[in-house]
């Protein structure tokens, strides 16, 4: 039996050994949206240690916000890696881009997956977040996956399948 830990600040936050999580956090509601570039610096910090301290499994940079599906390794607290995410990437995004202040919200929301159905659930909506926010886009560069979670996409009269990043 998985031992679960609990903590709360203002969110709930529940850690179990090897599980799953989703995760979203947003931006700063004193800072604008996110332009491409600094979407790819975001998608760039979210992969950077993929494989070496956590397996991504699904992610999402928005104009305004982040979803991910991650599963850390041992020795390395989702706490931590969050932090990570969003300290490089403000660090950056105010160093190359003029932003001032917080670039994010303090405290990211996160959620134990629960079952392979809650998996394809989750991912499915982080794959299909851009599409559902402009149903008319062709590609869209800041969304992956791993392959094996990826059936492309089903609009509400379509179902279509952009290239998106595919994660090993």
């Amino acid at each position: 039996m998985k031992i679960i830990e609990t903590y709360r600040r203002r969110l709930p936050h529940w850690r179990m050994p090897d599980s799953l999580y989703y995760v979203t956090f947003c931006i700063h509601s004193m800072q604008s949206g996110f332009q491409e570039v600094e979407k790819t610096l975001i998608k760039n910090c979210l992969k950077f240690f993929n494989m070496e301290r956590y397996n991504l499994y699904a992610y999402v940079v928005m104009d305004d916000h982040c979803h991910v599906i991650v599963q850390p390794y041992k020795g390395n607290p989702l706490e931590k890696i969050t932090h990570s995410w969003k300290s490089f990437s403000a660090h950056e995004l105010q160093r190359k881009y003029g932003r001032k202040r917080s670039v994010w919200q303090d405290e990211p929301y996160d959620r134990i997956i629960r079952s392979e159905s809650d998996l394809e659930e989750k991912s499915r909506y982080i794959i299909e977040n851009p599409w559902r926010h402009d149903p008319n886009l062709s590609d869209y560069s800041w969304v992956g996956s791993k392959e094996w979670l990826y059936g492309g996409i089903t609009l509400h009269d379509r179902h279509i399948r952009p290239n998106i990043d595919i994660l090993p």
